[in-house]
């Protein structure tokens, strides 16, 4: 049954609703086939570790892929390994906890959940960072905000923002074209490392066992904490106002001259802002601002978020 509490609606009646507005009318996350049904025993299991939410996806859909393999709800008992080599002897800026994986993208990218501070690090395999999420921590307090990340994470997924150096098309994009779907026991990897070659082409990827692979890179590469963005992210929505609601004389993309508060923030920003969590998305745009500096202008900033982004690649 669906709740309102603080204007923001949660429970079972919103998540089917994300799940039919963010997946299944959605013809690029569209689930691929049926997934593999969630054993009985994990909602007792889980049940009261993660959010009622998470569980409703999983009985909903089950352990299945998303966009053709793009991104995956994942096993967490499954995942664990993979998840205690890349934690391993890193030191993270939240309590101690159980992490477990939720989901994961074609390259192994992981979308960890801290039984305490939930939805609050996300594992790059590919430059071996472990990004932290303050922001998500916090909201962690706030029982409807749980729900709604638990979710989230799911119904808006990690996108694709990895670039293959030669082509300039998305690198899981060209990959999957080129190898075939993947298995849910399988990733992208590249061998030798990107680490070691420097190389991102979508050429050098190959499918691996996923949670084998991970596990060895995690013992293969330099890992790291990443930079936490969500603290930059929001002193750019509150510098140029982006969480204002836009007026009539502002109008969205559909026509209508560039506005410099308009563009792209409809898309890309107010839908972050659903979560309150840092999208990937918007790291770019917290990166430009300090590049630009404490007198950037609006004008300067929005452009990078509505032509940039589609084609920004993380620096390695």
């Amino acid at each position: 049954m669906g709740c309102m509490v603080s204007g923001l609606p949660w429970g079972d009646e919103w998540v089917e609703q994300k799940i039919r507005e963010g997946l299944l009318e959605e013809g690029l996350w569209a689930p691929v086939g049926v997934g593999r049904p969630v054993p009985e025993e994990y909602f007792e299991r889980f049940g009261g570790v993660l959010p009622s939410s998470v569980l409703y996806v999983w009985r909903r859909l089950g352990f299945v892929d998303l966009g053709g393999g793009r991104f995956w709800v994942t096993d967490p008992l499954e995942w664990a390994p993979a998840v205690e080599a890349w934690l391993e002897g890193v030191v993270l800026p939240f309590p101690d906890q159980v992490w477990w994986c939720l989901g994961r993208t074609a390259l192994g990218q992981m979308c960890l959940w801290g039984e305490v501070s939930g939805p609050a690090l996300r594992v790059d395999p590919l430059d071996g960072t472990l990004n932290p999420n303050a922001d998500n921590a916090g909201d962690m307090a706030d029982p409807v905000m749980r729900e709604r990340m638990g979710c989230l994470l799911f119904t808006d997924p990690w996108e694709d923002f990895d670039v293959d150096e030669v082509s300039g098309r998305s690198l899981v994009e060209v990959a999957l074209g080129r190898l075939g779907p993947l298995g849910a026991d399988q990733v992208l990897g590249f061998v030798p490392p990107l680490a070691v070659t420097g190389r991102c082409e979508a050429g050098l990827l190959g499918v691996q066992e996923a949670v084998p692979y991970l596990v060895v890179l995690a013992q293969t590469v330099e890992r790291r904490l990443g930079v936490d963005y969500s603290a930059q992210i929001g002193a750019v929505i509150e510098r140029f106002d982006l969480a204002r609601p836009l007026t009539p004389d502002e109008p969205d993309d559909a026509g209508g001259g560039w506005c410099p508060r308009r563009a792209g923030r409809a898309r890309l920003v107010a839908r972050a802002r659903r979560a309150r969590r840092a999208e990937p998305v918007l790291v770019p745009v917290a990166a430009s601002a300090a590049r630009i500096g404490a007198s950037a202008s609006c004008k300067q900033v929005l452009p990078c978020l509505r032509y940039n982004l589609p084609h920004w690649n993380p620096p390695r």
